[in-house]
């Protein structure tokens, strides 16, 4: 599992690609009522960036940068950073509420309009050091774990709103052993697919 952030270059272009997927089990009676089940709590993003340039004749090369990540990573083999350009920031996010006795939450994020409806995203990779807190106030002495669980020594009051402000990475996985580039003059490159999608650790 490794740290490389997959960098962001004047060349890409329109149309960005990003899609949303949740895994539902759903099963029809011969009545036609409909029963769902919920396979999976958080969703996955799937991407796809397309490069009309990538300079290889300039230092650091940028086309060296991404064919670099893809080989270092072995194709779809090992995983890597991407800040997500449309969601990557909150501020103030609530992520739990405090019972007196639970001491161990998991950080979310939400992607949605203020006080609309939205589901959370698991956030388990973060951009810096975010800061927590509990109702209002700098949250007490906790852990941050690798998995984006934070644990509190002692555990929050019943009724205290746990938020956090930060910056993230969607921790990704290519979706293809193959990285199709094309020159098409002199330390010039393009690239018309690159595919990937995040991944929980």
């Amino acid at each position: 599992m490794s740290s490389l952030v997959l960098p962001s270059y004047k060349g890409l272009v329109f149309p960005f690609k990003r899609k949303t997927t949740y895994k539902t089990l759903s099963d029809t009676s011969v009545a036609n009522q409909v029963a769902n089940l919920a396979l999976q709590q958080y969703p996955v993003h799937s991407y796809d960036l397309q490069y009309e340039l990538l300079r290889d004749d300039i230092t650091p090369s940028e086309y060296r940068a991404i064919q670099g990540i893809f080989n270092a990573c072995g194709g779809r083999f090992d995983s890597f950073l991407y800040l997500d350009p449309v969601f990557n920031a909150v501020t103030a996010e609530p992520f739990g509420v405090g019972d007196g006795t639970t001491t161990a939450f998991q950080v979310i994020a939400t992607f949605q309009n203020t006080g609309s409806p939205g589901g959370p995203d698991i956030i388990q990779n973060f951009n810096g050091a975010p800061s927590f807190f509990d109702n209002g106030s700098p949250a007490g002495s906790s852990v941050l774990g690798p998995t984006g669980v934070l644990t509190f020594t002692s555990p929050p009051a019943a009724g205290h709103i746990l938020t956090w402000t930060g910056s993230f990475y969607q921790r990704c996985h290519f979706t293809t052993d193959t990285l199709d580039a094309q020159q098409f003059l002199k330390g010039w490159w393009k690239v018309d697919s690159l595919p990937f999608q995040s991944v929980l650790i």
